[in-house]
């Protein structure tokens, strides 16, 4: 009874484990993603400042702030996804002080109630 409790215990910390990584992984991937949509917008924005850096067209003040915008959503975005990546790697820590501290209730109990020779 007690190893088919800790093969349960294993099974559901390695569940919580794998998700938690995915979870990580995938936040990663897309914060990567975001930060490079944000520099390509931001380098976007200096090709047209020097473009426009002569004349003083209205366009650009307005293309500048749109771009201000964009990137300002993608580095809002960005930061989201930090959150739901620490917050993987938070609950990941917790599921492993969790297995942790049933393994030990499980093998202090299976100590006391083992029969005395």
């Amino acid at each position: 009874m007690a190893s088919h409790s800790r093969a349960w215990a294993l099974w559901v910390y390695l569940g919580i484990s794998v998700v938690c990584a995915a979870g990580a992984v995938a936040a990663t991937w897309r914060i990567h993603t975001l930060e490079t949509s944000a520099r390509w917008i931001e380098g976007q924005l200096k090709d047209q400042a020097t473009a426009y850096a002569n004349t003083l067209q209205g366009r650009y003040v307005d293309d500048e702030m749109e771009g201000f915008r964009e990137r300002r959503e993608l580095l809002g975005s960005s930061a989201t996804w930090f959150q739901v990546r620490i917050g993987c790697l938070m609950l990941w820590v917790l599921a492993t002080f969790a297995f942790y501290i049933q393994r030990a209730i499980a093998s202090l109990s299976e100590e006391l109630t083992e029969p005395v020779r």
